[in-house]
Order: structure tokens, then sequence, then C-alpha cells
């Protein structure tokens, strides 16, 4: 009987559930198969109008949390949990963000600040968004034409000199009038501050700032320089001042702050400001440089003309373009004869002046190029980067540690996989660094973990339990072959299946040899879960569970549970409940396997095979040795239930014979001598004890628990069953009535 008992507790410590074969699941396919068809049709139905409440609802998540294999659908959908997280009617639109015009903070040092200032258009305003829009394109086009103005001389009174004569001066004004149109609303629109981030909307300090602010002033004096050159007949040069309006491209103005990190806007603007300073640069180096020279030496530029694909270009915008290119190579230190010799601006004193200023300004310029370039793709591609670099470092370890180069193959493929499948530098910047608030990590989660939730050990339970489990999870990544779980190794956490699918080998006997394992017809897949056995008492495991694909699955730790179980003990009582049941039915299982295939007297012991690997090859359910007849198989399933039957009674009946030792082992509070002395002398009841007196409470406890243990009397056995489980079924009835965690 003590063998026996030693091999019950070892089968209550299973930690893998429903390793029994499912036979009547696959004797009614038809009637599982309808079910499951109108489950679907009255998810497709509802499915609308449950997924309204979350932001995740936009996508067509078909079946989130559907276990076919389940006996009853999920409580929630992961729609109806966002709804628990988040309140999705705060959002705006679809691609904005949620509410930007609360980002920004009013400032509160002024004492006149009102919720609305008067007479004060805010810069979140859509009339001050369009007043920006229109400031970029003035000064876009305006940054276009004025240079071209003073290209080759000329000036208001004589445009013969001037590209495009008048016409192009006057369309110039215009858009001169309508930036200072802008200069001016800017005079009554609030403004956010450089330094504290907050929106100044007071009327007297924004006047303040505008009229200290120097590039304020520049920008002001640039739309006056027409008239200096009309009035006093000043020349065409003084549109340089309008440079200055560049300034809105390095920095856009305020209403624009939403645009202020949009990744495509990074990456063109430097480009577009290279060639719009060297447009600039280019017209200066042509009026000043010698180029202009030239052309009033050729008279009409014909000595200049090149042609492109048979068309002539004429002779001033070739020039032109020469000093652009010339001012582009400038501008990027590129340039590799700043004297000009053999060229126009040979001996000329205006393009040695150009050379030296704009020069050392170029290699600013191309050093702050190349970084926001770089900066921009080390921002694009930072996961890449650091997973790139990972590999790196994983590799010059696996070679000085001299790692055979098939397990660094092993180690490279699980690592590609990982970066593939299951991002874990993505995970550890989300929820490690702490960059995200608790509502929106667990939004994520619970649409990352659409596949654990669909597992039946999240059948009826609770919000706040489903989303305090989800927090704790921890994911793991297997190769093909690798083992999840083995024989003898300590049992504390239970996995749930996320990705891939796993074979399940049960040992064969009493063997405990992968090699001579019985393998499981069924695997489980995404969504499936086993060894919830380890959450409930620490053991060993009594089963090999194998990745057949690629596996991700998610580690639920018995340490993090517990501490979850403090405030959802009812919980851990259904799920006892349940460990309960499947631990019977392994106990059955096992014991019809064993007395199915009992091990033949005085045989000699199989010698054992050359170890191979890890991944020898186990034998399969399918050999002549394990193959059943149906008959066979329908005896073992009728002695299976008659034995569950009998444990569940035994359970109860033992259940209640010790709350009658419990009522009954209370002391009373002052016993009389002579009511013990009658009650000594009374003849004894059937399956009474006698009182026995003790020096100690503790003493007097423990000899009449002794003393109360029925001997029961083994009945004549009929059943050919009962005679074959008779001493199993005695070892697990006393396991049942022992609370689970004092079992040793």
């Amino acid at each position: 009987m003590a063998g026996a008992g030693d091999e019950n507790r070892d089968i209550v410590a299973t930690n893998v559930d429903d390793l029994e074969v499912e036979d009547t699941d696959q004797q009614e396919p038809t009637a599982k198969q309808h079910s499951t068809d109108a489950k679907r049709t009255l998810f497709r139905a509802q499915r609308d109008v449950q997924a309204k409440s979350g932001i995740l609802s936009l996508f067509d998540f078909r079946f989130l949390l559907w276990n076919s294999a389940a006996s009853q659908s999920p409580q929630y959908t992961v729609g109806e949990l966002e709804s628990k997280i988040y309140d999705n009617s705060l959002h705006a639109n679809e691609g904005a963000l949620l509410l930007p015009l609360k980002i920004l903070s009013r400032d509160d040092t002024a004492s006149d600040v009102q919720d609305e200032p008067p007479q004060i258009l805010l810069f979140t305003n859509w009339k001050a968004k369009l007043a920006a829009q229109g400031c970029l394109l003035v000064s876009l086009v305006s940054g276009i034409i004025s240079p071209i103005t003073f290209i080759w001389g000329g000036s208001w009174a004589d445009p013969h000199w001037v590209p495009g004569g008048r016409a192009l001066m006057v369309c110039d004004l215009i858009l001169d009038v309508g930036y200072l149109f802008y200069l001016v609303l800017e005079l009554k629109m609030s403004y956010l501050h450089p330094e504290r981030k907050v929106e100044v909307t007071d009327a007297t300090q924004i006047k303040r700032f505008r009229m200290t602010n120097m590039m304020y002033l520049l920008r002001m004096f640039s739309v006056t320089s027409y008239l200096w050159i009309i009035a006093f007949n000043g020349s065409l040069l003084l549109n340089i001042t309008k440079i200055v309006r560049l300034y809105h491209y390095v920095r856009f103005p305020d209403p624009m702050w939403l645009v202020y990190d949009y990744g495509r806007l990074r990456e063109l603007r430097p480009a577009l400001l290279l060639t719009w300073l060297a447009h600039w640069v280019g017209c200066l180096l042509a009026w000043g440089g010698g180029y202009r020279e030239a052309l009033v030496r050729s008279g009409d530029g014909a000595a200049y003309e090149t042609t492109f694909n048979g068309h002539v270009v004429p002779g001033w915008f070739s020039l032109y373009f020469m000093a652009f290119v010339e001012a582009l190579y400038m501008l990027t230190g590129a340039l590799d004869n700043p004297l000009g010799d053999g060229s126009i601006r040979e001996k000329n004193f205006g393009a040695l002046i150009l050379v030296a200023i704009f020069g050392p300004v170029g290699c600013v310029i191309v050093a702050h190029f190349i970084a926001t370039v770089v900066r921009e793709q080390e921002r694009k591609y930072a996961l890449d980067i650091r997973h790139e670099e990972n590999q790196a470092f994983v590799k010059r370890a696996l070679e000085n540690l001299n790692v055979p180069k098939e397990l660094q193959r092993r180690v490279f493929s699980l690592h590609q996989f990982q970066k593939m499948s299951h991002d874990y530098e993505a995970f550890e910047h989300l929820f490690k660094n702490h960059t995200l608030s608790s509502p929106l990590e667990d939004a994520i989660r619970v649409y990352l973990y659409q596949s654990v939730l669909s597992s039946t050990f999240f059948n009826n339970k609770e919000h706040s339990y489903i989303l305090a489990v989800v927090r704790v999870l921890e994911d793991k990544a297997f190769l093909p072959g690798d083992y999840v779980v083995r024989v003898g190794e300590v049992a504390d956490e239970m996995y749930f299946i996320s990705k891939g699918e796993v074979s399940v080998l049960v040992a064969n006997g009493k063997s405990k040899e992968v090699e001579k394992a019985t393998k499981l017809p069924t695997r489980k897949r995404k969504g499936d879960h086993f060894g919830e056995v380890a959450l409930i008492k620490g053991s060993l495991r009594t089963a090999w569970v194998k990745a057949e694909t690629y596996v991700i699955a998610s580690c639920l730790k018995r340490t993090s549970i517990e501490q979850i179980w403090k405030y959802f003990p009812q919980e851990r009582e259904s799920l006892q409940r349940q460990v309960m049941q499947t631990v019977m039915r392994d106990a059955a299982r096992q014991a019809t396997a064993r007395q199915s295939v009992p091990e033949p007297q005085g045989a000699e012991p199989e010698t054992p095979r050359a170890a191979t690997g890890l991944g020898a090859a186990p034998r399969e359910a399918h050999e002549e040795k394990a193959l059943a007849t149906p008959q066979h198989q329908a005896e073992t399933l009728a002695r299976i239930e008659r034995l569950c039957e009998s444990l569940s009674s035994k359970q109860q009946e033992m259940l209640g014979r010790l709350e009658e030792l419990e009522q009954h082992l209370k002391p009373p509070e002052k016993p009389d001598k002579q009511e013990k002395q009658e009650k000594a002398k009374k003849p004894l009841k059937p399956g009474e004890d006698a009182p026995v007196e003790a020096h100690s409470a503790t003493q007097a406890s423990a000899k009449k628990a002794t003393k109360l243990v029925p001997k029961k009397k083994a009945a004549p056995r009929t059943d050919p069953s009962a005679e074959s489980h008779g001493s199993l079924g005695q070892a697990a009835a006393s396991e049942i009535g022992r609370p689970l965690m004092d079992r040793p």
C-alpha cells in the first residue's frame, strides 16, 4: 500500500491537463460542428454591437476570444475589455491626436488671463492655422523671386536687367504686402512660449515678446525693402534682407506646432533648406562674383549658351545655373577650385569674398545636413539597429566561448524568430521603460494577448481578474524540438500557447526516459494552456511538452498568481476544483494504461539505446503494444467513469466524516466528573468511540483522531474493474479527503 500511495501522490502532481484522448469528441463530430457553427453565427451577428467601445474595434478581429474546444464562450471580447480600461468616446477623429488642444497649457502667470481672451486670436484656432499656411506659401515663393530681382543688376526705374522686368518686382511687392498682413496678425495672436511650452494669451506679453524679438524685427524690416527702392531709387540688392523668411522653415509658425515631429518633414526640410540657400548664394555670386560682368560683356549672353537634348538654353540662365552649382558645392564643402582659376570667377575680388564667407559656413551646413539625415534614419530604424547590435554581441560571445556551430545556428534561429514574430525589444521599450500610462499598457496587452484570452482559463472571469493576470504574463520563445517542460523538472508555472503547436508525451509505465514515452495524438495549439496544477502546489513535472514548430508561450508563475489570489480567493477555489477533476481523470487513465499493458514476469531489462541527443524519437501511440481494440477502449472508458464516480462519492463521504470529527473533538467547557463516569458506563454504540482522558489538549486530540479513523473491511469484489483499481481507489480517496496544500 505504501508503494501505491507514493504512485498516487505522483499522480496528484501531474502538471499537464487534458492528457487523455478525447474519444467522445471524435465519436460525435457532427453535433459538435453544428454547435460551433451556431455559436459563430451568433458571434458574427453581435460582433458589431459588442466591439464599438474600443479603438481596436476599428479593425476586423474575428473570433478574438473564440475557442471551439471550449464548452462555453468567454465572457468578454477585446472591445469590451477596452471599454473597461478607458473611455473611447473622448477620441477626436481618425488620424488626429486625442484632444490635441488639451495638450497645451495656458500661461497662468498673468493676472488678467481668461479662458477665452478677448481680442486675441488663439494660435490653435482654424483661422490662425490658415494664416500660417499662407505665410509658408508666401515665404516659399518670395524666397525664389526676391534674389532673381537683383541677380543681373538693374533698378525699379531701369528694369532692363531684371528677369521678367517690372512685372516680377510687382509680384514680389504683392507678396511683401501679404507677409506684412501676417506679421501684424502675430501682434494679436497667442504664441507658444519657447522655454516653458505654454500658450501665452495676455495681450501685453504678446506685444512685448514680438517687439523685443530680433527675428521679428528683421522680418518686419524685410517688407520695407521696396519702400527704399522706389522712394530713394535704391538698389534691388536690398531684397537680400528677405532671406530671413527662411526662418519659417527652420521653425514652423506656432499654429503649425502639431507638424513639428512629422518624420517626412524632418527628412525633407534639410534638403529644402540647402537647395533654397544655394539659390540665394548662387544669385549673390552671379551679382558680385564675375558672372554679371561676363553677361554684360557678351551682350546678349550668346557666348554662354548651352544645349539640352538639342534645345538651346539661353546664356543668362546658363550663367545662373553655373553660379548655382558653384554655390551648392561651396555650401557642401566640396568646392575644389576656390580661387576660380580658368573660370568666370578668376581674378574677381567679390567671388573671393563670397568663397571666404560661405566656405566655412558650408562645412557647418553640410555637418548639420548629414547629422539630420543620420538622426532621422536612426529614429526610423531604431529597433532594427538594436537587433543588429544584439546579434553582433551574441555572435561574438558564442565565438569567444567556442560554442559548437550547430548550437550557434539554433541561437541565431531563435533570435531571428523573435525579431520577426515577437519583438522583445519593442516589449521592453513599451512596458519596462514606463513610457505609457497604466490604461494604455492594459489596452496594448489586451490586444497583444488575444490568443491567450481565448483560453478556457479565462471563461466567466471578472475583467479585473483577467487584466491582473495579463499584466504578469511573461513570454518565452521555443524552437522546433525544444522541450517546454520535462519530466522531473520543478513545476511552478503554467503556459498559454500564443503561437505554434506543441505535443504531449507521457511516461510509458514506470520508465522516465523520453525515448520510451508515448506521444498523445492530440496537439495543443494557439489558445490552449497546460500546467495549471503547478499554480496550486509546487511539484515535479510528470510529462514532456515538446515544441513541434516555432512556439511562443506566455508564462504565468505561481508567485505572481498567488499575489492576485489574495484579492480573488474564489478564483483559486475554482481552479482547485478543476485541478482535482483533472487529477482524478489522469489517475484513472494511467491506472488503466498500466493494467492494459502489464509487464511480463521474469523479462530481461531492455538494453538502453545509444543516446543521439535531446531529440531522440519517442515511441508513438499507434504501435502494436499500445494499440487497443474498440471493445477494449469502451470497457476502459466505462471503468474510468465508474472509478471517477466512486472517487467523487468517497470524497463527499470523507468530507462529511471530517465535519463530524471536528464537532466531536470539541471539548466541553466544564465537564462534570460524575457525568464522565456515567458516560463511561454506558455501552458504546456501533461507530462510536470511547472517550480517552489525556494530560493535555494536544495529546487528547491526537489520540482521539487516531481512534476515530474507521477501519473498513474489504467487501467481496464482484466487478473485475473494481478488483483492478481497488488499491488505487483507496489511496486516491485517502488523498482526496486531505487539503491539497497539506499533502506531501
